[in-house]
């Protein structure tokens, strides 16, 4: 965003999804963002910037988006650094650590907290949105995130890895009960 900002390109598209359910789907070129409808409670905002002034009308929308964009680069990065940390002691005498048991559950952790990454992405974009859809006179039905929205495969993978994490500890707790055996 900064770099269309100084250096303006001919089109630069951001992308988000939020739970509001249109007819039909509603594209205005000339005003700087195309909405899809991709089914019922699932929207897919395309916002295209064509000039200045509409950035500069919408910025706070699109830093927020932008923000839940480096948020999620920064899980996954994160994400990535703890799977290496605990495949690099695969093969080795200390693949049953405290570490290792720590980097699981904290992959685990990092796993639920991206199943309710959207919901909160959502409570802190949608005054934005909801105003934006107004102001257009597009018509929506606003809609949410249930318990099905939480249940994602994050979820699960997330729980599996606390259960792995058990299992790490229950092989160290052995590794350490064979050490003070010999």
């Amino acid at each position: 965003m900064v770099y269309l900002y100084f250096w303006p390109i001919e089109q630069y598209k951001l992308f988000t999804t939020v739970p509001v359910r249109l007819g039909e789907e509603v594209v205005y070129g000339d005003k700087g963002f195309v909405v899809t409808a991709k089914s019922s409670f699932q929207t897919s905002l395309s916002f295209i910037y064509f000039n200045r002034p509409f950035i500069e009308e919408n910025a706070g929308l699109y830093w927020k988006i932008t923000g839940w964009y480096f948020l999620g680069a920064m899980l996954i990065t994160l994400m990535l650094h703890q799977v290496k940390q605990i495949m690099d002691s695969v093969g080795t005498v200390n693949v049953f650590s405290s570490a290792n048991v720590f980097r699981i559950r904290l992959l685990g952790g990092l796993f639920l907290f991206d199943t309710v990454i959207d919901p909160l992405r959502w409570l802190w974009i949608k005054d934005d949105v909801i105003a934006l859809l107004k102001k257009h006179y597009v018509a929506f039905e606003q809609g949410g995130y249930g318990l099905w929205g939480l249940l994602s495969a994050s979820f699960f993978i997330g729980l599996l890895l606390f259960g792995l994490a058990e299992v790490f500890r229950s092989g160290l707790y052995l590794k350490e009960e064979q050490e003070l055996t010999i």
